[in-house]
């Protein structure tokens, strides 16, 4: 039985190795999320409940989400593209920086802040 318990446990690490090696570049695990044609992650599954809006925003831009590119960098996700920094969309915004809670944003040449959340963490 333990003869049995040992051939099992070691296919189960070649297995798990055989299906990492593809998922791990340079030592790092990688992880690509292809957005196109898939639901929007941070919509609520159950209901049809919009994100809230923070007192006195427009939904012109939504802020949604920060997180990490394939070297590290923070990118925030607004209006269901994902930007870094120094980028946005002509004529409406650029991202100017970006933290684990919070986005500033350069709007017509003001710094508008947008905080991922309204209370503090």
């Amino acid at each position: 039985m333990k003869i049995f318990s040992i051939i099992c446990c070691v296919s189960i690490l070649f297995s798990f190795s055989a299906f990492c090696s593809d998922h791990v570049k340079e030592g790092k695990s990688v992880f690509l999320y292809k957005a196109k044609g898939r639901r929007d992650p941070f919509v609520p599954l159950i209901g049809n409940a919009p994100l809230p809006v923070h007192p006195g925003e427009k939904e012109d831009i939504r802020f949604q989400g920060i997180a990490r590119d394939n070297k590290g960098n923070r990118v925030a996700i607004i209006n269901n593209e994902i930007y870094a920094v120094g980028e946005g969309e002509p004529g409406e915004f650029s991202v100017v920086e970006i933290t684990d809670m919070k986005v500033v944003l350069d709007k017509d040449g003001k710094r508008v802040e947008k905080k991922l959340y309204d209370f503090e963490m």
